[in-house]
Parts: structure tokens; sequence; C-alpha cells
């Protein structure tokens, strides 16, 4: 068991991805997931009353933004299977050091995405379900929650320990 701190899109975000994640569950066969993007996995502490307090205090000091979509992505890897790429940008950056800083964790490589489908499905299927899926992306996504969650195979057991609204700037 692990643990990982996602960034949730809002309202209007996560309701046009959580489409997407539905049509590609259909089509793929897989359970749905819950759209985040990760900000930073691995934290390194077992302790849920000591990572919820390392996540309320980072909570304060970030504010919502949004990112630009690249894109439709595949790899053969199963928690990326298929997503949506998304552009780095001051607002992840500063998220993701801040992060970083929080839980004392070293810099490690980032790739910025929100997994429509978790599994290991043929390429050729993505192939063929990219085109007819990425007409339907939106341009951007905002992300205004964060959330400390506790990961534990197979991943539909996945559990949200804590959630918070991030605050916006006057």
């Amino acid at each position: 068991m692990t643990h990982a701190i996602w960034l949730i899109p809002d309202d209007e975000s996560l309701a046009s991805i959580s489409r997407l994640v539905a049509r590609c569950s259909r089509f793929f066969g897989t359970a749905p997931l819950k759209p985040h993007l990760t900000l930073l996995s691995r934290l390194g502490i077992t302790d849920e009353k000591v990572l919820q307090l390392k996540a309320e205090r980072l909570a304060t000091k970030l504010t919502p933004f949004e990112m630009q979509v690249l894109g439709l992505g595949f790899r053969a890897y199963m928690y990326q299977a298929f997503y949506v790429q998304l552009e780095p940008n001051a607002g992840f950056q500063s998220a993701r050091e801040r992060a970083l800083q929080a839980y004392d964790v070293p810099e490690r490589q980032s790739f910025p995405h929100i997994s429509l489908a978790y599994g290991d499905m043929p390429d050729d299927a993505k192939r063929e379900f990219q085109p007819v899926i990425e007409p339907d992306l939106p341009e951007f996504i905002r992300f205004d929650r964060l959330q400390l969650v506790r990961l534990q195979d197979p991943y539909p057991e996945w559990r949200v320990l804590w959630e918070k609204n991030l605050k916006r700037t006057p």
C-alpha cells in the first residue's frame, strides 16, 4: 500500500473528463476510474495522520489553475494505458515544487496527464479509439481540489482519505 496526492478537476472539467472515462470504459471493457492528475506519489510515509497534516498544509499554499490539453496518448503501462496529456505550466510546476517540499521527497520526473483507462489493452485498439474520442477533448482543464489517496491493488480499491478545495485568489 502506498499513497498519492491528486489534483482534481473543477466540476465542469470533471464532468467532461468523466464522460470520456465512461466511453473508454465501455470501449475497452475496463473498470471506470476517478479522473485526477497525480501531483505526487510514493510519498515515503505510511502514517496517514501525518500524510493528512502535510496535505492540509499543502492545500493552504495552492490556488486553482488550469492546464492546456495537448491531446490523447497511450503507453504499454497499466496506469498510463490511455490518457489525456497536459502541457506543464507555471501553476503545475509551482504545485509540484510545493508538494515535493511538503513531503520532503527528492525531485523526480513528472508526466502530467489524466488517465482515461487503465489496463492492458492492445495498441491497435487504442489507435482505433483515439480519433473517435479526440474531438470531444476540452481545450483546458482547471484544477481546484487536492486529495490524499490510499493506493492499493486492484485500482478500484483506491480510497480518497481526505479532500480540500484550493483557496481562490481575490
